[in-house]
């Protein structure tokens, strides 16, 4: 099995653009020259989102967490670049679709603050060492 696995919430992403070779959005692969790719990751009826991008290989197993609420970023989506010298991946949590704010504003998606309020929102990023098990992937 691969090393290194994303696992998302909800299903499996959906590719917008790009062609990265391969539409199986849960393996990250080696460096090859691949064109950028871009996928919306549907979330259905979930409040709150985690994805976990887990490494059974780096320093003996790490799982990395990142969760946030959909109340702050509704959308979710997943950008990779798998090119011999310019090798990344973002999970990126979002206020907007693909369409932008403007769609946001005409469907009255857009969640504005009126003047002298405040809100909390953020993201969580968790870091963890895998068990042995788990890196050996029982």
């Amino acid at each position: 099995p691969d090393a290194c696995r994303l696992i998302w919430p909800g299903g499996e992403p959906r590719t917008l653009w790009g062609d990265g070779g391969d539409d199986d959005f849960s393996r990250i692969l080696a460096p090859a020259d691949r064109e950028e790719t871009v996928a919306e990751v549907p979330l259905g009826s979930l409040a709150e989102v985690s994805v976990n991008i887990v490494n059974t290989r780096l320093s003996g197993g790490v799982d990395v967490e990142i969760a946030f609420s959909r109340e702050a970023f509704p959308y979710l989506f997943h950008w990779r670049l798998f090119k011999n010298r310019a090798y990344a991946i973002a999970v990126e949590p979002a206020t907007a679709g693909l369409e932008g704010r403007p769609a946001e504003y005409r469907a009255g998606r857009v969640n504005l603050l009126e003047p002298g309020e405040s809100r909390r929102l953020g993201v969580s990023v968790r870091v963890r060492s895998l068990t042995a098990k788990e890196a050996q992937g029982d």
